[in-house]
């Protein structure tokens, strides 16, 4: 005899869970489509040099739901499970994401690469010859005023990893990193791609390195700078979850997990910041008590650092200068503009120059092409070290060599209102200041110049 069936019962948590499974998918999309068309994007800071990316605006919803859900539903433990799931289909998308970029490719395991180095062209002779020069004429400006200089070219995640980058192609990466290890021939010139150069040194969503990577760059920056300072210390290491830029570039805020470490010191750094010509990027001053008697300036792209107000998430921890810092007595750090090294002669930065026992550059291989034989670089530091190298010069007289010339006191006159032309010869570059103009040109050329300026002087750049 078969026993009646009774009627099936369900508790109200699970009702609720199972409605929070159905709608609250519906509602995420919905929300994160009406967040998208009340505001435009925002820039944020921790991009890709020369980029921006907006924040998520669809998957901040989710991640505001998934809290709604958590603090106020009823079985709210089922929910948040079936509703991480269904975040999980959403991001089945990612792939497709991906691919409608023009900037991000996905590599094995999920790993991301930028396009701005894997399409990078590959560089002539004739352009290589260009970035030699500019290099030798910063190794000529900063040795001639008693100082070290070191060029360190930090290696692109394509030449890191290469291995994780599947089907991704990069036509010139095997010609250009050959370019790069010519260089690494002359005076002061580093590839820190023969230090960085495994998996571990790079993040998966980000393009800068992870910070194994970073300390294993800088101790060869360090041991250039001089031989005799980096040692074994200890190490202490935490676990944190950071974003990525590449992550943020095709609309998402993922994390993934960096394991951030910290050199040992015997005493603590101080840093003071001081404002420069480009706002957010200042000067900033790190004091270490007890460190090499050794007086550092560096220059550099995101890869040095970045300067933020608060990092709740660690994003700008871990990179160039949290390992340069700790073994001199001062490191003063600067990191210039996407496109421009204006802030070089900055009063403050072109103080430091002066004083600094050695400067280095740091720059990330895809950014090269905008760093030399733009001017970019050698100018403004001819311009700021022109009270110590600088000659007078009478604008009209041939000039006695390669070098940069610098029409300083301009009367109040906007500098982009001067007209300074070549009657013989050529202007390489221009680069423009409040109160100057300074020039590039090659020996025996003479200028004209629209305005006479309060004073003119020559820097040699070889």
């Amino acid at each position: 005899m078969s026993t009646p069936s009774q009627p099936r019962t369900w508790p109200i948590t699970n009702m609720l869970a199972l409605v929070a499974f159905i709608f609250i998918p519906a509602a995420v999309t919905f929300v994160g489509i009406a967040s998208d068309s009340d505001s435009g994007p925002e820039e944020i800071e921790n991009a890709p040099d020369g980029s921006a990316f907006a924040p998520p605006t669809q998957n901040r919803s989710i991640r505001d739901i998934e809290s709604m859900v958590i603090e106020n539903v009823p079985g709210r433990e089922l929910a948040f499970e079936f509703e991480r799931s269904t975040t999980r289909i959403i991001d089945d998308n990612y792939a497709q994401a991906v691919a409608e970029s023009d900037r991000v490719l996905l590599g094995e395991d999920n790993w991301l690469f930028i396009s701005d180095a894997t399409d990078q062209a590959c560089v002539e002779p004739e352009l290589e010859a260009e970035w030699s020069a500019e290099i030798a004429s910063l190794h000529h400006l900063l040795e001639s005023a008693g100082k070290t200089m070191v060029f360190a070219i930090a290696p692109d995640r394509s030449g890191i990893a290469p291995e994780l980058m599947g089907d991704i192609e990069a036509p010139c990466h095997a010609a250009n990193e050959l370019v790069v290890d010519r260089l690494a021939n002359q005076p002061g010139v580093i590839d820190l791609g023969t230090a960085v150069n495994t998996a571990d040194h790079a993040l998966q969503i980000d393009t800068h390195w992870s910070p194994a990577g970073a300390m294993a760059g800088m101790e060869l920056v360090v041991d250039a700078i001089d031989p005799d300072v980096w040692e074994e210390r200890g190490l202490s290491s935490e676990a944190v979850d950071r974003p990525g830029d590449l992550d943020g570039l095709v609309g998402y805020d993922n994390t993934e997990s960096v394991n951030l470490i910290t050199i040992d010191q015997p005493e603590p750094s101080t840093i003071a910041y001081v404002d420069t010509s480009i706002e957010g990027r200042p000067l900033a001053q790190s004091t270490t008590p007890g460190a090499a008697d050794t007086h550092v300036l560096m220059v550099h792209d995101s890869f040095g650092g970045y300067f933020p107000a608060s990092d709740p998430t660690h994003y700008l921890s871990g990179l160039g200068h949290s390992y340069l810092r700790p073994w001199f007595t001062r490191v003063d750090n600067v990191r210039v503009a996407g496109r421009t090294s204006n802030t070089i002669a900055d009063p403050a930065v072109a103080q430091s120059m002066t004083d600094a026992d050695a400067v280095a550059f740091l720059f990330v291989q895809r950014t090269l092409h905008v760093r030399l034989a733009t001017g970019f670089l050698s100018v403004p530091t001819a311009v700021a070290l022109s009270d110590q190298l600088g000659v007078p010069h009478e604008v009209g007289s041939p000039v006695p060599t390669d070098g940069v010339v610098v029409l300083e006191g301009l009367g109040g006159v906007a500098a982009d209102a001067v007209t300074v032309n070549a009657t013989s010869g050529s202007i390489a570059h221009r680069v423009d200041y409040p109160d100057s103009v300074a020039v590039s040109v090659p020996a025996g050329t003479t200028l004209s110049a629209s305005l006479a300026a309060s004073s003119t002087v020559f820097v040699a750049t070889n």
